[in-house]
């Protein structure tokens, strides 16, 4: 076999690469492909992430928002204790969901401060609770006077457990609803008019929701009420009945005792269901926020969960904050959350 060429020089190998060179950059690519291809995910991770984030916390101060407006309105706060529970008891729940059993609502103090407690049960709760204004009823009766009766609801906002409650290593699992009353007249008022013939003839207008002086026809008014007397003293609650004569013990279509019914048109059974996110339950990472007000305990499903309520203050500078810890029900990497606060100066006369 010729090794040399006609002039004596070795000849020339054939170019190529080796087995060795070609493994090596072969392991370099996919090494570089994987590396890319990491860093896209991630990326896309990150991104959904901060999504979700933002996402949580607009849904979060929606519902801070809503809470702070309806107690803006508000014209009395009902506290732990019989008074409050009793308002509580005579509430009908209709179709609206089950609260958790822990349902608290937080006990007033009147000359403490917005703060974590030292020992549990001591004002903190997880239920808002009171009355709110929601309309001026103003009447010209047939004699040509004119009345203006004040119209109230009774509001609660309280956790109910989804997708099988909180437990343990799910941060998720609860729900917060809104339930309104229905309309409830200002008794006082009422009571201040000495013409009877004229009380009939508001009673009347108020109970078949006729239009007022302006026009505008309101929901029909079946209830007097005086205001945070206990419910179920004499007079507290009256009803009106087809004439305009007060009732002093309950018709029968509500029943042997005294029963406020929802307006169902205006609760809302699931505000965060239909958006994806629960309140985050006691189970959620201590970095989220639960428990930061009051000490949490895993009796009767779990308290404070992500809803806490304090009031302080007496009843001419009332002070109600309201801490809110939402977390994203997508499971999907990382939880998103977010812990929110306001507080809400409340008239309660």
């Amino acid at each position: 076999m010729k090794t040399k060429r006609d002039d004596g020089h070795p000849l020339d190998r054939e170019a190529g690469f080796s087995l060795i060179e070609v493994t090596i950059a072969s392991v370099l690519v996919l090494m570089l492909a994987w590396l890319v291809s990491t860093l896209s995910v991630d990326g896309m991770r990150a991104q959904k992430y901060a999504e979700r984030q933002a996402r949580v916390t607009e849904i979060a101060q929606d519902v801070l928002d809503e809470i702070r407006r309806d107690l803006g309105s508000a014209m009395g706060m009902f506290g732990g204790g019989p008074l409050g529970e009793g308002y509580r008891d005579a509430l009908v729940r209709g179709s609206m969901p089950a609260p958790i059993r822990s349902t608290t609502i937080p006990t007033f103090e009147v000359s403490g401060r917005l703060e974590r407690e030292a020992r549990a049960g001591t004002k903190t709760g997880n239920e808002l609770f009171f009355a709110r204004y929601s309309w001026t009823d103003e009447f010209q009766v047939s004699t040509g006077t004119i009345y203006r009766i004040d119209v109230y609801r009774i509001e609660r906002y309280y956790l109910t457990a989804v997708r099988g409650g909180p437990a343990a290593g799910k941060p998720d699992g609860l729900n917060l609803c809104h339930w309104v009353s229905e309309p409830l007249a200002d008794g006082n008022q009422l009571d201040r008019i000495t013409n009877a013939t004229d009380v009939q003839e508001i009673l009347e207008h108020l109970n078949t929701s006729t239009p007022d002086r302006s026009g505008t026809v309101h929901d029909a008014v079946k209830l007097v009420w005086l205001g945070r007397a206990p419910v179920n003293d004499p007079g507290t609650l009256r009803e009106i009945d087809a004439t305009g004569v007060l009732s002093m013990t309950p018709m029968p279509s509500r029943g042997a005792t005294w029963r406020i019914f929802p307006e169902i048109r205006l609760c809302d059974p699931d505000i965060l269901i239909y958006r994806h996110h629960s309140v985050a339950s006691n189970f959620a990472q201590a970095n989220m926020g639960v428990g930061r007000f009051s000490m949490q305990s895993e009796l009767n499903g779990g308290f404070p969960h992500g809803f806490e309520i304090q009031v302080i203050g007496p009843p001419s500078a009332r002070q109600v904050m309201v801490h809110l810890t939402l977390v994203s029900t997508n499971f999907d990497g990382r939880r998103a959350y977010s812990d929110m606060q306001t507080v809400v100066d409340v008239r309660d006369p």
